[in-house]
């Protein structure tokens, strides 16, 4: 059974790494599209949700860019509440990285305890990759 105390320490390091996350990302949420953006959410007619339906989503996910399922439906997502605003596109992408950086930690603090060895390292260890992942 967890103590508070317990519960507390085991939040400090995933809490750690969203705040961090969103501290790394901070300057790009402004940013511009960039790169294959500009063929992934500006020129891509597949993305552009009016109405949340299956026609619709079947729509996307059969899309331009079938091979990306998932982006392209958070993509159109981003474009049903906020259209081609960069700042919610770039949250949300910050979002998905810190989401991710918690799993890498967790997954690598779960591969560490099968070893033996100082569990402390290992938290500490888990959390360097996890950010360096992020980064």
């Amino acid at each position: 059974m967890f103590s508070r105390h317990t519960a507390k320490k085991t939040l400090v390091a995933p809490l750690s790494l969203v705040v961090l996350c969103f501290l790394i990302n901070a300057n790009t949420l402004h940013s511009p599209f960039v790169f294959d953006d500009v063929h992934n959410i500006l020129e891509n007619p597949s993305i552009r949700l009016n109405n949340i339906t299956q026609h619709q989503v079947s729509r996307i996910l059969d899309g331009a860019s079938g091979n990306r399922p998932v982006a392209m439906f958070s993509f159109a997502l981003n474009y049903f509440v906020s259209g081609y605003d960069l700042f919610g596109f770039h949250l949300v992408n910050s979002a998905i990285h810190a989401i991710n950086g918690i799993l890498v930690f967790v997954l690598l603090r779960l591969t560490f305890s099968l070893l033996p060895g100082d569990r402390a390292l290992d938290a500490v260890l888990a959390f360097l990759a996890a950010l360096l992942w992020m980064c």
